[in-house]
């Protein structure tokens, strides 16, 4: 299994245990997601990774409810570790990364994204189209 499917999995399982209530402003990582043409960001799905690691228990997450080609997100209840933030709008259910599929740049490229820490406000997410 390559790691744009392990990232997607958990990025696919986390919409079954996400939880509705307020998101402590302490324990947050926070930004702006927007997608290429104008493309609406609805249920897609952003996962914070605890050291990079999609596969850990402690992943978080939260689904986009805008419709709108940009929005801002928050993540909250972390813990005290730097995270990898992804995105994915999984368009034909199958779970796996496949054409017409948007996902941020970095599963995209099949890239590791870089560390954030808890605190940040400035995370910025590109989706583009599989093709």
């Amino acid at each position: 299994m390559n790691r744009t499917t392990r990232t997607l999995t958990a990025l696919l399982g986390l919409t079954l245990t996400l939880g509705a209530g307020a998101v402590p402003a302490a324990r947050t990582i926070s930004g702006t997601i927007t997608a290429a043409g104008g493309h609406s960001l609805k249920d897609t799905v952003v996962i914070a990774c605890p050291k990079g690691d999609c596969d850990s228990d402690d992943v978080k997450g939260m689904v986009v409810e805008s419709t709108g080609a940009t929005t801002t997100f928050t993540l909250g209840d972390l813990d005290d570790v730097d995270y990898a933030i992804y995105a994915v709008q999984d368009n034909d259910g199958d779970e796996d990364v496949s054409a017409g599929d948007w996902v941020d740049r970095n599963l995209a490229q099949e890239k590791e994204a870089a560390l954030v820490k808890i605190g940040t406000k400035t995370v910025k997410l590109e989706l583009v189209e599989v093709k």
